[in-house]
């Protein structure tokens, strides 16, 4: 009798310039993704302090954020007492702002990357977040700072392009392990990240713009740094387009059933990050 030996997988080889092995792409993708969520998560829980201090700012005189608080107080519950309900809501408006604009972007950056390759497209997207970052640090009122907000959100698509990254490179095999690290770089980025954002708004100078300035120059920061680290180390992974059709010549059930998963998984999504998100308000609250 012939005896069966377990084969490995073979690892691919992502044909670039450089001949580099699908683990290296991916531990460069996993360490420009912590940078990015760590930029990302530095602001999270400065909005009600950030939102406090634009209102000191512009509420003696008509501006859009007094607008926008006196539509929020219009919406506020009898039976809510609790004096910071609006600032705290306003936070939440703000950073699901982001998020919208993210949902409305993405299928855009993805299109884009299919076309002109991931490399030139995630390089695109870090220059939008640089500027978002940029005119965070000069924020001196909450138009720019909502312009920020903007901007950032329309240009974020750093997650999505590093998981088409790893699917570029990886086999069905080695394709769960690899995202996994996708998960990683999060747990440790939402660790971490709002916790260095609170230490850092507590170091204030004169030369900076405003007080929370400087945990907008560590965002800022961390994002050149990322930018130049995927500029020189990442290579372009993009598939070749005959293998491209090749890849994706499945039938109509198939895809039929790809948008079935895509929707469930999109509801999954949707419930569990709201769940996420409402429980960071209410602690917000309580402590605001």
């Amino acid at each position: 009798m012939c005896s069966l030996k377990h084969q490995p997988v073979p690892e691919k080889k992502v044909s670039n310039r450089r001949n580099i092995s699908a683990k290296a792409v991916t531990r460069i993708v996993f360490v420009a993704l912590i940078l990015d969520l760590l930029a990302f998560t530095l602001i999270l829980p400065l909005f009600p302090r950030m939102i406090e201090y634009y209102l000191v700012q512009e509420l003696s005189h008509p501006s859009i954020l007094s607008e926008i608080l006196k539509f929020l107080n219009s919406l506020k519950p009898s039976s809510l007492q609790h004096e910071k309900w609006d600032t705290v809501l306003l936070g939440g408006v703000v950073g699901s702002l982001f998020s919208l604009l993210q949902c409305v972007a993405s299928p855009i950056i993805g299109s884009l990357s299919d076309r002109g390759g991931r490399r030139r497209t995630l390089l695109l997207t870090m220059f939008g977040n640089i500027l978002s970052c940029s005119l965070w640090l000069f924020a001196s009122n909450f138009y720019i700072f909502l312009a920020s907000r903007i901007v950032g959100g329309l240009s974020e698509g750093n997650v999505q392009l590093s998981i088409a990254i790893i699917s570029d490179i990886t086999t069905s095999d080695t394709r769960s392990r690899g995202l996994a690290m996708v998960g990683i770089a999060f747990a440790i980025s939402f660790t971490i990240g709002p916790a260095l954002g609170a230490y850092f708004a507590h170091f204030q100078a004169d030369s900076l713009p405003t007080p929370f300035a400087c945990s907008a120059l560590i965002a800022l920061g961390l994002l050149i740094i990322e930018t130049l680290f995927i500029a020189y180390a990442l290579p372009e992974t993009m598939p070749k387009s005959q293998e491209i059709k090749q890849q994706t010549a499945v039938s109509e059930s198939q895809t039929l059933e790809l948008e079935k998963l895509g929707w469930i998984h999109f509801g999954h999504l949707l419930f569990f990050s709201g769940l996420e998100f409402s429980l960071t308000a209410y602690s917000l609250i309580i402590i605001y």
